[in-house]
């Protein structure tokens, strides 16, 4: 037992693996990395990734194979290649730390390289098809996207090492929302509720930076219960994606979220901290909570409560219906009568001078419209009157559905 000790020698393990393999061969693959862990690789293809551990050690695991993982003596073994070497390559009193320390698992930072080899996401993708976000803005942030086209957004916790004098912000894992939902288990019985999304890694607060954006030039901090209601928020108040920092708590207030969140409070004393929570029971205490939690460090919030359910929903409202972005439900309601009342007058009006090709366009356009109303229709039903707006939606459907059997018969 003696002899172990004296071999794993309690220096060495605590010497930046990173910098010994960038002298002996290896590259960074920089899209692949993080503040709390980094992925190198070899002419080779030998890929692995590098963490610190809290006790100072440098950790290593290769992603292809599980076997292969453990600190510097391990990796030296496993490549049958000799420990003097990789000491000697440098001045070992020149190895500075570029990896932030730990307390993560091995099966947590295996979900973070997993997250990190996902490819960018891309111009077409269901934030901007379903949820109407603008794909220039999503852009701007590192989010990604999987085979199956769902979108992964990371997720982060606050770290404390106090035996190394150590606060940062490590990411944990990442949250998948799904493109399709899942309506089924695997036994095929039905869910409550469909499932959005699925949580991977160590529950966190998720939070989306432009990747040049540096501490100090961020100026607007947005948190919502969805990452999605934050980033439809930031296009709707037409905050500058490059000085917004985007959070998200994912539907609840977890004891690390509250401990990031006091940490935030501590390093963003000049930034404007917006709540945007959903406006409901459960929206209205999650902002109250939040507001209490700044303002014991002093840092006011400003409150923002959705005109609908949420920003999303008001988003889509705003762009499928053309209203204002700050508009009243008394506006939301009578744009839906006004366009309803104009779509039939205008056809009873030209139905007879129109040629049939331009029957047709109009008959689309005025489909489009319906499937809009009737989208919007579960969005809305709590926050107008529904007894005009489904009156004026009955007749349109009722309209639409004699026109298409007149299109028909004209055939």
């Amino acid at each position: 037992m003696a002899k172990a000790v004296a071999y794993y020698n309690q220096n060495i393990l605590t010497l930046p693996l990173d910098n010994l393999l960038l002298e002996n061969g290896y590259v960074l693959k920089k899209e692949k990395c993080s503040k709390n862990h980094l992925t190198l690789t070899n002419n080779n293809n030998d890929l692995i990734v590098i963490t610190r551990a809290t006790n100072n050690h440098y950790l290593y695991f290769n992603p292809n194979d599980e076997r292969d993982r453990g600190n510097i003596y391990s990796f030296c073994k496993n490549r049958n290649i000799k420990l003097e070497k990789l000491l000697k390559a440098k001045d070992l009193s020149q190895l500075s730390h570029n990896i932030n320390p730990s307390n993560l698992t091995q099966k947590n930072l295996e979900i973070i390289t997993i997250f990190n080899e996902k490819q960018a996401i891309k111009e077409n993708n269901f934030f901007s098809k379903n949820r109407s976000i603008a794909s220039d803005i999503l852009l701007h942030f590192p989010l990604k996207m999987d085979k199956m086209k769902n979108i992964l957004s990371p997720t982060f916790v606050l770290e404390k090492i106090e035996s190394i004098n150590f606060i940062g912000i490590n990411q944990a894992g990442y949250v998948s929302y799904l493109q399709n939902p899942l309506k089924k288990d695997k036994n095929q019985n039905a869910y409550h509720k469909p499932i959005k999304h699925l949580c991977y890694g160590a529950k966190g607060l998720e939070i989306l930076k432009h990747p040049q954006t540096k501490k100090a030039e961020i100026k607007n901090i947005i948190l919502s219960e969805s990452i999605v209601d934050s980033l439809s928020l930031l296009e709707l108040k037409g905050y500058d994606p490059k000085t917004t920092l985007i959070c998200s708590s994912n539907g609840q207030i977890t004891q690390k979220q509250r401990e990031l969140l006091e940490h935030f409070s501590k390093i963003f004393k000049n930034t404007q901290i917006i709540l945007a929570f959903d406006n409901d029971e459960k929206g209205r205490k999650f902002a109250k909570e939040c507001e209490e939690l700044f303002q014991k460090n002093n840092i006011a919030t400003q409150i923002l409560q959705p005109i609908l359910k949420d920003f999303n929903d008001d988003l889509n409202a705003y762009k499928l219906l053309n209203l204002s972005k700050n508009f009243t439900l008394k506006e939301l309601e009578n744009k839906i009568e006004n366009d309803t009342s104009r779509f039939i007058n205008d056809f009873l009006k030209k139905e007879k001078i129109l040629n049939p090709l331009s029957f047709k366009k109009r008959l689309k356009e005025a489909i489009i419209f319906s499937k809009i109303l009737n989208y919007l229709q579960e969005k809305i039903q709590n926050h107008i009157d529904l007894n005009k707006v489904n009156q004026s939606l009955k007749n349109f459907n009722i309209f639409i559905q004699t026109k298409k059997i007149n299109t028909k018969e004209k055939q």
